[in-house]
């Protein structure tokens, strides 16, 4: 099966498991379903809500925004329950069909995540948690403030956790490194206004 159609039929089924089910039932359905087709990626996701909820405390947002910033890092990566297992698990860069497939999760977690009931704003978020400060980012190639607030602390937050975890094809960096790194790309990858805040809000301890 070509890996695109792979791909769709895995949405529709995602589509399926949860239709019909109120937002609580829909997103702990989809939880459910990340934990056991990719049990790294759930505990990722749970250790970036935690961080994102942080983080959106310390660059001010509204108490109100919060949970719905909480919520799309949660999904963030819910797109990627139709990505192959075989890309996944992929050690080392991925080759063009897997890049692809990567890239896709972000467009899948996007509608996934839109057909809950209440969870639109939740939605946009977890389709914006791609792009990047300077405008080269996917799948929009969003630039700036264009880029939701709530998409920029979580995005934040996931380079952080990506650069601290075990991975297959490298070691985690310390916390110091990681925050080096995160200050480096700090106005072009990320929005320098909530690094700082990370950065204020992490210093001396480990996340």
């Amino acid at each position: 099966m070509p890996l695109r159609e792979e791909i769709a039929c895995a949405q529709d089924d995602m589509l399926a498991a949860i239709y019909g089910l109120t937002p609580r039932l829909a997103k702990s359905a989809l939880l459910e379903l990340l934990a056991e087709r990719a049990p790294d990626t759930y505990q990722h996701t749970l250790r970036v809500a935690r961080m994102s909820t942080m983080l959106a405390r310390a660059a001010g947002v509204r108490a109100d925004q919060i949970p719905t910033i909480r919520r799309a890092a949660l999904l963030h990566d819910i797109g990627k329950i139709a990505v192959p297992p075989r890309i996944l698990a992929h050690p080392g860069r991925p080759c063009a069909d897997g890049l692809l497939a990567l890239r896709l999760h972000v467009t899948i977690g996007q509608a996934i995540v839109s057909a809950i009931e209440t969870f639109a704003t939740a939605a946009m978020l977890v389709g914006a948690t791609h792009e990047q400060f300077d405008g080269s980012g996917y799948p929009h190639g969003l630039r700036g403030t264009e880029i939701p607030l709530g998409a920029r602390i979580i995005a934040v937050a996931d380079t952080y956790d990506a650069m601290t975890s075990l991975r297959p094809y490298r070691t985690p960096r310390s916390h110091r490194d990681a925050n080096g790194e995160l200050a480096r790309v700090a106005g072009t990858q990320l929005d320098p206004d909530i690094v700082r805040a990370w950065t204020r809000v992490t210093e001396g301890s480990e996340c």
